[in-house]
């Protein structure tokens, strides 16, 4: 994980220009974030090849805003367990 520090840095620098430019609905999620929402982005994006992105900023804003409106996906669709 400390080699994926500069991935937190980088997140928390871009998390106040998403919530200027992004939608309501993408507020809400942005309110909400935790530290579990970081360390989940970090595993999503561990292992991805970069090599053909122009602006990193860009695409990677973009995929947190994509991660966390799957995550809420998921978790509005889970089906809890039966006891």
């Amino acid at each position: 994980m400390p080699d994926q520090l500069y991935m937190v840095d980088f997140l928390c620098q871009c998390i106040p220009e998403l919530y200027d430019t992004s939608f309501p609905e993408d507020r809400k999620l942005l309110n909400k974030i935790s530290s579990l929402d970081i360390i989940g982005f970090l595993h999503y994006t561990a292992g991805r090849n970069y090599s053909g992105v122009k602006n990193m900023k860009a695409y990677l804003k973009t995929m947190f805003l994509e991660y966390l409106r799957n995550e809420q996906l998921l978790l509005a669709t889970a089906v809890p367990p039966k006891i």
